[in-house]
């Protein structure tokens, strides 16, 4: 559930809670939300990647990669489980 944030384009980095204790395996951004997924059904959602709350996905299968568009978020990753989120 490690996350590290950089508000300078990458020079220096902080540690950040997510909240979770699962490995998170992928991660979106969007313009007003960040998406990070991982093992057992992880999500977790922020607003500025400070602030993170954790979400229900319905799956413990592990969550390996998500995509946004459309005002929806697709994740995919362990035995062909998909969620689709609005």
């Amino acid at each position: 559930g490690a996350v590290v944030r950089s508000a300078d384009n990458g020079v220096t980095w902080a540690a950040q809670s997510s909240g979770v204790s699962a490995n998170l395996l992928a991660l979106n951004a969007t313009s007003n939300q960040i998406l990070a997924v991982g093992a057992g059904g992880t999500v977790a959602t922020s607003p500025d990647g400070i602030t993170w709350t954790t979400r229900t996905s319905g799956t413990t299968a592990d969550l390996y990669s998500v995509l946004s568009g459309f005002s929806q978020y697709v994740v995919v990753g362990q035995g062909g489980t998909s969620i689709n989120s609005q």
